[in-house]
């Protein structure tokens, strides 16, 4: 399931073989131009904003790296084929991107900026879905606070993980190991024995989600 919107690409991937979400769609959110092209490039402001992360910082991304970076490379140049298929988004496709993902499992940013999808979007999707999981980066932008109701904000320091809850985030904190209050390591981790898999955890799903406290996990 794919469609265009202000020069982003969203593609819904109904399955998955990542081992530690498991079967759940992912929501991959990329630069048209990058489909245009059929490659990706290190412009991927377009989708990641200002993440320290991104290929315009720090180039620290863990999906541009290894097999995750070629899986990527794979999925820019088969949608790169169908784009002339690909429709921009209307009414119609609201409606068709929320009967794809009712009564299923969803991962918000597989890669990419969530909040892109907008805050109506993610309602209803959400809504219609079995569970979900998601994250953001840009949680300290006023513009999407709205944002804490569904997703987790990423988090790499303590005084940043702090500022985050103060602004009504929950977080997922990167570690370097050390126990977090009011924090609990992530279940699906190596560190936690991995004694389950995000599709069947599903904590990490902002303030309106089952959680309570927040998240952390080992870097790696």
């Amino acid at each position: 399931m794919n469609y265009i919107r202000n020069n982003v690409l969203f593609n819904f991937q109904l399955s998955s073989t990542n081992s530690k979400t498991g079967n759940i769609i992912q929501i991959f959110i990329l630069p048209l131009q990058w489909i245009i092209e059929g490659r990706i490039s290190n412009d991927d402001t377009a989708v990641c904003f200002d993440c320290k992360h991104g290929q315009s910082k720090e180039k620290s991304c863990y999906v541009r790296k290894g097999p995750s970076n070629l899986g990527l490379i794979t999925k820019v140049k088969s949608l790169h084929k169908k784009l002339d298929d690909i429709p921009e988004f209307s009414t119609s496709t609201l409606e068709d991107v929320v009967n794809f993902c009712s009564g299923k499992m969803i991962r918000f940013g597989a890669y990419g900026e969530p909040v892109l999808l907008g805050e109506d979007m993610v309602y209803l999707l959400t809504k219609a879905s079995k569970g979900w999981v998601g994250y953001t980066h840009q949680w300290m932008r006023p513009e999407y606070k709205w944002a804490s109701a569904y997703f987790m904000a990423s988090t790499e320091t303590i005084l940043m993980d702090n500022l985050a809850h103060k602004l009504g985030f929950r977080t997922f904190l990167v570690t370097d190991g050390r126990t977090i209050e009011n924090s609990v390591l992530c279940p699906a981790s190596k560190e936690a024995g991995q004694k389950t898999i995000c599709a069947k955890c599903l904590l990490c799903s902002g303030t309106s989600g089952k959680g309570k406290k927040s998240i952390n996990i080992k870097k790696h």
